[in-house]
C-alpha cells in the first residue's frame, strides 16, 4: 500500500516555472515528481549529515532569528499594524503576496 501524500501549494518565479516544466518534459516525469526529487536531494535536518556539511562549510547553519534586532522588529511590526489599521477592506492572500513582492 502506498504512503498517503500531503498536498502543498507554492509560488514560483516565472523562470523557476519554466525550468520545472522543461525538467519534467525532458525527464518524462510530472512536475510534482521533479519537486519531490529536488527535495529529496537536501539532507534531512535531523541527520548528522547536516552537522558535517555545516562544519565543512558546504551549507550555512539555519538562523533562529530573522536578522532584526528587537527594536527593529518592533518598528517593522508597528509599521505593519499602522498600515493594516488604515485598510477598510480585508486583505486576501493573493493581495498579500503581491504587496510583499512589491516591497522587495
Amino acid at each position: 500500500m502506498a504512503t498517503p501524500m500531503v498536498r502543498k501549494q507554492l509560488y514560483l518565479e516565472p523562470d523557476q516555472e519554466r525550468r520545472l516544466k522543461a525538467l519534467a518534459a525532458t525527464h518524462g516525469r510530472t512536475e510534482a515528481q521533479i519537486m519531490r526529487d529536488a527535495l529529496d536531494r537536501f539532507p534531512d535536518p535531523a541527520s548528522t549529515e547536516v552537522a558535517r556539511l555545516i562544519a565543512a562549510g558546504v551549507v550555512e547553519p539555519e538562523r533562529d532569528d530573522d536578522g532584526l534586532s528587537d527594536a527593529e522588529f518592533a518598528e517593522v511590526e508597528a509599521e505593519f499594524e499602522t498600515w493594516l489599521a488604515g485598510r477598510s477592506d480585508p486583505l486576501d492572500l493573493a493581495e498579500a503576496v503581491l504587496a510583499d513582492r512589491a516591497g522587495r
